[in-house]
């Protein structure tokens, strides 16, 4: 059931969005994670060719990352009780505490 006191602009844990867009950034981890590894390893024999589609697959990955960063910023939570957090301060200083500095890691070109 709707809320009539939603704040403008935020994404709430309960919505169609959110949860299609975490089944899909899942996906997108999973593949990651999978293919990481297989290009460190196998780089050397791998033509040119594959080579840019997966430079260009590496940075498509890592904007879905980022967007997933901002949304984050933008997403309603809840606390230890249960309740809804909508201030968006609080969401940020939550987010800064827990996995911002990995989600931003994991964006960070190393090559």
């Amino acid at each position: 059931m709707l809320r009539k006191d939603k704040v403008p602009f935020l994404i709430y844990p309960e919505s169609r969005l959110k949860s299609n867009w975490d089944v899909f950034m899942t996906f997108i981890l999973i593949i990651s994670c999978l293919t990481t590894p297989l290009l460190l390893a196998f780089t050397p024999t791998i033509n040119s060719e594959s080579e840019v589609v997966w430079f260009f697959t590496n940075i498509v990955i890592d904007v879905l990352f980022f967007i997933d960063i901002c949304l984050t910023f933008n997403s309603a939570i809840y606390d230890e009780y249960f309740q809804i957090i909508e201030d968006r301060k609080m969401i940020a200083k939550v987010y800064f505490k827990g996995w911002f500095a990995i989600d931003t890691l994991a964006i960070v070109p190393f090559e």
